[in-house]
């Protein structure tokens, strides 16, 4: 069992935004943002049972957050009062990364917890977990689909995910939070996918602690999964996985919504020539707005605050009312706009390179 991971740690954060000193777990301190315990084929996953109350701030930015973070006795963080759900009430199963298990929130504000609110006849379940590739949330889905039996599966989604199943991450970002554990790796290449379990990721004894040895940790690693390099590979195998996800959901009859919590534009046409359902937060990252948004709406590490989680909730809610009546769900472009505060104004002292996106 591993605890304490520093995930949100980045290289060269003057203002070292990642949480230290004033987490406290039961009244005592504990080294990391979360508590991860190690798994078999994932690499990693939540901890069951956490009852932790997070208290963050930091001087040079004028922030301060205090939120609390309670998992189940399977690791699923809370998305409903305990003992809430009506015996026999059907399951939306949401899946996704720090996004979807709601970084620097409570559990209330979370938007699985959201959606719950709004579709009280439903018992939803949060499966989200920091950091997870689309590969590793393939991989939560067939562990619990079967049982779960959901009605509807919700996939978080956002683009630059992609680069997560392939190890790129590691190889072409150096991603310290990538390198602190071991995950699994999936590479699509010659119409077959290879998968690779989390011992595949080779360590050099010493790496952490002799950057020699890490430069050759990452040698080694960037020359054994090479393809991670190629764009083509990266964009394929995402592509591959998704698809995978599709006919998993449909074989054990769950109706599955891609939510596309930013623009994701890239994959538009993906989603329309296979026929997934999706839906469009209209919280839009990549256009003239980008940099006023992060602020608004990702005011402590870039991950969507609550105001953005609102946001989201409302629009899978939205999403999966037409599925309960119909067969197939996209987004009305014609109905979004894209979700800013003119007002909001950028903190002086907040660049890109303290706000990591994990």
């Amino acid at each position: 069992m591993m605890r304490g991971f520093h995930f949100l740690f980045a290289k060269n954060n003057p203002y070292e935004l990642c949480f230290k000193k004033t987490r406290k777990a039961f009244g005592a301190e504990i080294p990391a943002a979360y508590t991860l315990d190690e798994h078999e084929r994932r690499g990693y996953s939540n901890a069951p049972n956490l009852d932790i109350r997070f208290e963050w701030s930091c001087e040079e930015l004028s922030l301060a957050r205090e939120f609390r973070v309670k998992t189940d006795s399977l690791g699923r963080r809370l998305a409903a009062p305990p003992n809430s759900s009506s015996p026999g009430a059907p399951v939306i199963s949401f899946y996704g990364c720090s996004m979807t298990f709601g970084d620097c929130l409570h559990d209330h504000e979370t938007f699985p917890w959201l959606v719950g609110e709004l579709l009280p006849d439903y018992t939803v379940y949060n499966y989200g977990v920091s950091g997870y590739s689309m590969y590793q949330v393939f991989l939560t889905m067939q562990d619990s689909i079967a049982t779960d039996k959901p009605k509807f599966v919700v996939v978080g989604y956002f683009e630059e995910i992609e680069e997560r199943n392939t190890l790129y991450s590691v190889c072409h970002n150096n991603n310290l939070f990538f390198t602190s554990i071991k995950f699994p790796v999936c590479i699509f290449n010659n119409r077959k996918l290879r998968e690779y379990s989390p011992r595949a990721y080779i360590r050099v004894l010493g790496s952490k602690f002799f950057g020699p040895l890490l430069f050759l940790e990452y040698a080694v690693n960037a020359f054994r999964f090479r393809k991670s390099f190629s764009s083509k590979f990266v964009r394929g195998t995402n592509e591959h996985v998704l698809l995978r996800m599709k006919e998993l959901c449909e074989r054990n009859g769950a109706k599955m919504l891609v939510a596309c919590l930013t623009n994701s534009e890239k994959y538009h046409s993906f989603f329309m020539k296979h026929r997934f359902n999706w839906c469009y937060s209209g919280v839009n990252y990549r256009k003239d707005q980008y940099e006023l948004e992060k602020y608004t709406f990702h005011p402590l590490d870039k991950h969507p605050n609550q105001e953005c989680n609102m946001i989201f909730a409302e629009n899978i809610y939205g999403a999966l009312r037409t599925l309960e009546k119909e067969p197939f769900v996209t987004p009305d472009f014609n109905k979004i706009s894209v979700r800013s505060d003119p007002s909001t104004a950028k903190p002086a002292k907040m660049t890109k390179e303290i706000y990591p996106l994990y």
